[in-house]
This record gives structure tokens, sequence and C-alpha cells, in this order.
């Protein structure tokens, strides 16, 4: 003997209406899950330690001024500021290129030309 069936009649516009409710609230909660658990699971983003930070475009230009007044151009002082720094096709820190610049500026003193920091 077979059970009875029940059938109920939903216009399918009221079906697509429920639907689209049920969807959205499992979106929801889905998403409020998953920024929960970012939220733990995440740090809050800090700032690299100066030692992991590229040169900045101020400290590229300085320094290629600097090198310019002790007589090295274009790809020379390219060359040389990847032989002083050690570069292997990376570009310097910004701890990297303040060291340098402190080394240049202590050259140019020692020759007894001016060090200027004038604009880029």
């Amino acid at each position: 003997m077979s059970e009875p069936e029940i059938v109920i009649r939903i216009p399918i516009r009221a079906l697509r209406g429920l639907l689209a409710e049920v969807h959205d609230y499992v979106e929801r909660q889905a998403v409020e899950a998953f920024t929960e658990i970012n939220a733990e699971a995440a740090p809050p983003q800090e700032e690299p330690p100066r030692e992991s930070r590229p040169w900045t475009d101020k400290q590229r230009r300085f320094l290629y001024r600097l090198l310019q007044q002790l007589g090295h151009e274009g790809d020379a002082a390219k060359s040389y500021i990847k032989t002083a720094l050690r570069l292997n096709g990376e570009a310097p820190t910004s701890s990297e290129a303040s060291q340098l610049i402190d080394q240049l500026q202590g050259e140019l003193g020692r020759n007894g030309k001016g060090v200027s920091r004038g604009a880029a």
C-alpha cells in the first residue's frame, strides 16, 4: 500500500521570489561568516620595516645627483649603485639607499665638493 500524496500548487512567480530571498539570506550568512573568519585569522596590515621597503623616487634621484657630482652619469651611475649595493637585478631597499647616500655625502665632503639637496 502506498502512502497518500499531497500536491501543493505554488505560482512560479511566488516560488521565484521565495528562492531569491533564501538565496540572498544564505549569501549574507556566508559573507558574514567569511568576514569573521578572515578578521580573526589575518593580523592587521603593518607597514613593512624600512629594511625591506624599496627605495623611494626621492632617494633614487638624490643618489643619481650625488653620483653625478662625483663624475658618474647614466649607465656608469647605475653600475656604481649595483656594485656598491651588490644588487642582482632587484631594486635597492630604502635602508640600503640611505646608507649609500650617507657614504657618498661623506665622500663628497672629503673631496671638497659641496652636497646639494636641491630639487630633483
